[in-house]
């Protein structure tokens, strides 16, 4: 359910206000859960970095997050989990998870559970740690040459 952020924060209010202020600048931007993180990014040209920054932050920090949005985002995402029940290689998948992770963390499904997903309303809390990263503090990186070809190779 992390593209619920994208609904809009204080500063851009709406869905349409987040699209269309990264659009305008040439971004691309979205968001995905793996077994370990949920990660939002933002590609833009380095002079607009800031701008995706508030962006962002903003969705990210002060999300707006109608209780329509959520009865709406919930029914996407169980037909997402009935889609992967179809799918065999999505269940060999999971099979081979819970041999590799048992009762691990790493053994739930990215999408959690029927159960989980019907409890889930508005209210529920943010993750208790949020981090905001960014690629070296935004600055390029520095050039670095580039290592000596072995003998007798060619570039």
């Amino acid at each position: 359910m992390e593209h619920m952020f994208f609904k809009g924060g204080e500063k851009y209010p709406t869905a349409h206000d987040v699209t269309k202020t990264l659009d305008g600048i040439g971004g691309v931007f979205n968001a995905y859960t793996n077994y370990d993180r949920v990660a939002y990014y933002a590609k833009v040209a380095a002079e607009h970095r800031g701008i995706a920054l508030d962006v962002m932050a903003d969705m990210i920090l002060h999300a707006r997050v109608p209780d329509e949005e959520v009865e709406r985002e919930r029914d996407v995402v169980f037909e997402e989990m009935h889609m992967y029940e179809d799918t065999p290689a999505r269940k060999i998948w999971e099979y081979a998870q819970q041999l590799q992770y048992g009762d691990h963390p790493l053994d739930r499904d990215i999408l959690g559970t029927k159960q989980r997903l019907r409890a889930v309303t508005r209210s529920h809390p943010l993750p208790p740690r949020q981090e905001l990263c960014s690629p070296a503090g935004l600055q390029p990186p520095s050039p670095r040459p580039s290592p000596p070809l072995p003998p007798g190779t060619t570039a």
